[in-house]
This record gives C-alpha cells, structure tokens and sequence, in this order.
C-alpha cells in the first residue's frame, strides 16, 4: 500500500497506513523502522498522540539495548513527493 503512496489522494489513508506499520513494527521489535514510520505520521499530523507515545516507547528500548538514542535521518523519515493530499473536511463535495 506506501508503495503507492503518490496515488492516495486521502491523507488520513496515509497516516493510518504508515501508523499501522509501525505499530506492527514495534510488536516485532524492529524499533528503528517503527520510528521512521512513526515520525513519517507526526509530519503528517504533527498532534498525533498514538503516534508520539509510539516513538518514545521505542526510543526507550532502543537506549535500552543499545544505550544512546536514535534520531533518524532525514532520508530515512522522507514522504514521496506527494500530491496535494486532501482531507475529508477539505473535499469538494458533490451535489
């Protein structure tokens, strides 16, 4: 589905997407992916809670295991060149 990210004209489509995945991240321990994916949410809607607890957990068992914090690159949070996403609310409606 993020492979076609370029084509989703919904930005909540995309926010759930990459959420989900990172979630699904987290559960199987890949910490530093989560958080990519995780940030590429907070871009998208930087008052996301879900999304913010998720990466401090993380960032938690990564000091945890490898005993400093990680700050992902640029490259590693940067969304595609997307087209203007719309929201629901921002939608033209049909009449």
């Amino acid at each position: 589905m993020l492979e076609r990210s370029l084509y989703i004209e919904d930005v909540n489509v995309l926010i759930k997407a990459y959420l989900r995945r990172g979630l699904a991240y987290e559960t199987v321990e890949r910490y530093k992916p989560a958080i990519n994916d995780l940030m590429r949410v907070r871009e998208l809607q930087p008052m996301n809670k879900q999304a913010q607890q998720g990466i401090q957990r993380c960032q938690k068992y990564i000091k945890q295991d490898e005993g400093e914090s990680y700050i992902p690159n640029d490259e590693d949070i940067s969304l595609p060149d997307l087209p203007e996403l719309k929201s629901p609310t921002n939608a033209e409606t049909k009449t």
